[in-house]
């Protein structure tokens, strides 16, 4: 990859020097050149062809979320914090159903001390108005 790179940086050097012949200081040309290349090689991420949006990137991350909630449920499925994250999860999505009303009924039963199952529940009303 870093001899894709370098040749890279070559043609392009060499390009530049074609296009800019008739600048009188062709050193400063390729010195500037020479600058944003190593800018790129600093700070870029050559590796990465792409960094996924930030939007996207949560997206992956409640996906993730949500399935890590689903196995520790299909695990256990008497564990209070899982059904009251996977409830919160759903309803911050918009994704409040009759099974997150469930997930939050049972989560009630376990825990029903949990302030969280409370607060989820008046999200899911207020949403419905």
């Amino acid at each position: 990859m870093i001899v894709v790179i370098l040749i890279c940086a070559l043609v392009c050097a060499g390009t530049c020097a074609y296009i800019l012949r008739p600048v009188r200081n062709m050193r400063l040309a390729v010195l500037v050149a020479a600058a944003a290349l190593t800018a790129y090689l600093v700070l870029g991420s050559p590796e990465i062809p792409a960094r996924p949006t930030p939007a996207g990137g949560q997206a992956q991350a409640d996906m993730r979320l949500e399935a890590s909630l689903v196995a520790a449920l299909a695990q256990n499925p008497d564990d209070a914090n899982a059904l009251v994250r996977l409830a919160a999860l759903r309803t911050m999505q918009g994704r409040a159903n009759a099974e997150t009303l469930t997930l939050l009924e049972r989560a009630e039963r376990i825990a029903p001390d949990d302030r969280r199952t409370k607060i989820i529940r008046s999200m899911i009303e207020k949403s419905e108005e």
